[in-house]
Order: structure tokens, then sequence, then C-alpha cells
């Protein structure tokens, strides 16, 4: 029992691969809902 939760713990997940357009866009749809119009403003410039 103990010997398959150590084993368990040894696997690691699998990583995907985002690009930076892909974690903006998400962060556009998602993380900006709270913030101030001039911070979306100066976001939405760069």
């Amino acid at each position: 029992m103990i010997e398959k939760e150590r084993n368990s713990q040894l696997v690691t997940p699998k990583i995907e691969h985002v690009t930076v357009q892909q974690v903006y866009n998400e962060y556009c749809e998602f993380g900006r809902a709270g913030k101030a119009y001039s911070t979306i403003k100066k976001q939405d410039s760069l």
C-alpha cells in the first residue's frame, strides 16, 4: 500500500504547451473582468 502511494507521487503530469497569445487571450476573456477601464485600455495598446 505504501509503495503504491509512493509510486503514484513520482508520476509527473503531462505538460501542455501553450503560446503567449493563447495565455493573453484567456486572460483577456477571464482575468480582467474586475479591472478599471483605463487599465484595460492600456493593456489593449500593447
